[in-house]
């Protein structure tokens, strides 16, 4: 496909523009010129200009906009949405409805964007089969590299940067990792309904990862408000870092990088006090 520079994708109609230059005061690359209807190449297609015309007279690729009704959560829902959102390792055996799962992926068109590129996508897995698979080959990958860590000439090495606790709690952990495999048949995944993987072709530039960031903490948030609950994984990150083989496996292309993984499912266990830590 063709690439649209940013600037060619703006349209105005003038039969309803009524000049009142609020796009154009509010633009923060000054791209955009009503009186001689000229939007410049600096144009970062940010998309403020459509969002603010009361007239709707501005579109992106031609995109009907849609009106959004006054912003009515008050700070004490928001603060009450927060303390449920918690990290969940227990689900029921409760599937996520795919027009559910489907709105979630729509509404990351919404998500701000640290470098404004909007270059994240997102994978989500749903076949039990393939999260077990990807349970598994998580848990071997990261007990391999326990086992390196631990041995003796290793952590000897390692002993240089970090210190003899630290690697003791490796060792530690280890045990711990190997006691809970032993005890959970997923103990990556918690048997989750839905994983969603955050990932992007790696480029030198950008902000990729605080993207990825962004929009899985707004898909956590977005997601509690469905009554699923959700949790961070970046053992799931860790592992799929430079494995082409493993990235196609799981449906993701060998040139990315996985920045953000997301478990959701619906809680086994729901809370009624707030854990001020």
């Amino acid at each position: 496909m063709e690439h649209i520079p940013n600037h060619k994708r703006i349209s105005i109609d003038y039969s309803l523009c009524n000049s009142c230059k609020q796009c154009e005061q509010d633009c923060t690359s000054h791209a955009i010129h009503i009186d001689s209807g000229v939007i410049d190449p600096t144009c970062i297609l940010c998309g403020h200009c459509v969002a603010i015309c009361k007239q709707q007279a501005i579109q992106i690729d031609n995109k009907t906009t849609q009106r959004i009704e006054k912003q009515s959560i008050t700070p004490e829902q928001f603060k009450t949405l927060c303390a449920h959102t918690r990290s969940c390792r227990h689900f029921t055996s409760h599937l996520v409805a795919p027009e559910i799962i489907a709105d979630i992926l729509a509404n990351t068109a919404l998500y701000p964007s640290a470098s404004n590129t909007r270059k994240v996508h997102v994978t989500y897995i749903t076949d039990p089969k393939v999260i077990e698979d990807l349970n598994n080959y998580t848990a071997h990958k990261l007990l391999r590299l326990f086992t390196i860590v631990s041995h003796p000439i290793i952590a000897g090495f390692l002993r240089i940067f970090i210190s003899s606790r630290e690697i003791q709690k490796i060792k530690n952990y280890k045990q711990l990792f190997i006691e809970k495999m032993n005890r959970n048949s997923q103990n990556i995944t918690y048997k989750a309904p839905v994983i969603f993987i955050f990932h992007a072709h790696h480029q030198p530039s950008g902000m990729l990862q605080n993207d990825a960031d962004i929009w899985a903490t707004y898909t956590s948030l977005l997601c509690s408000t469905y009554g699923l609950g959700t949790c961070f994984n970046g053992f799931i990150v860790k592992a799929l870092d430079n494995d082409k083989k493993a990235k196609k496996r799981f449906g993701i292309p060998p040139t990315h990088t996985v920045y953000m993984s997301l478990l959701v499912g619906y809680p086994k266990y729901t809370y009624s006090n707030s854990a001020r830590v």
